[in-house]
C-alpha cells in the first residue's frame, strides 16, 4: 500500500509563492493559458480582476508584466498631484452632483481658505497624517 504524503512534505517542493499583486497563471482545459491580477475592489465593492489570455505560458507572463508596468507608471503619474489638485477634482467630480448650489459654494469657500493655504501644495504622496496633525497643531486647530 502507497503511503500518503504528508502537507508538509509536499509544501517543501512545491513552487514559492508568488509576490502579492503580481497574479496568477494557470493551463485551461482547451490547452491556452490564462492570467489574472487583483487590482483591488472597485467602488461597488466587487474585486477589479484583469484577465490575460495566450497559446503559450510565456506569451501571458509577457502581457502581465507590461500591464503591470503600463499600470505602476499610471499610479506613481496620479500621486504626483498636490492636495489643491486632488481636493477640487475631489469637489467636482464626486460632491457636486449631489449638493445644492449653497452648500458647494460652502464647501468650495472651505476647501479655499482652510484647507488650500495650509496643506494645499503637499503632494498626496508625501502627505501623511503626521504632516496634517503638525499643521493644524501650528496654527492652533487642535
Amino acid at each position: 500500500m502507497a503511503r500518503k504524503k504528508s502537507t508538509t512534505e509536499s509544501l517543501d517542493k512545491s513552487k514559492p509563492r508568488r509576490i502579492k499583486g503580481e497574479g496568477g497563471i494557470s493551463e485551461r482545459k482547451d490547452g491556452t493559458w490564462t492570467g489574472r491580477i487583483d487590482l483591488g475592489t472597485r467602488p461597488d465593492g466587487k474585486r477589479n480582476i484583469k484577465c490575460f489570455y495566450g497559446k503559450k505560458r510565456i506569451e501571458v507572463q509577457k502581457k502581465m508584466k507590461e500591464f503591470q508596468k503600463m499600470y505602476e507608471s499610471q499610479a506613481a503619474e496620479a500621486y504626483k498631484q498636490t492636495v489643491e489638485e486632488y481636493m477640487f477634482n475631489w469637489l467636482e467630480v464626486f460632491k457636486k452632483p449631489d449638493l445644492a448650489e449653497s452648500s458647494y459654494d460652502t464647501l468650495e469657500d472651505t476647501i479655499k481658505n482652510q484647507i488650500v493655504p495650509y496643506i494645499g501644495f503637499v503632494q498626496l504622496v508625501k502627505s501623511l497624517k503626521r504632516d496634517v496633525l503638525e499643521r493644524m497643531r501650528v496654527k492652533g486647530r487642535t
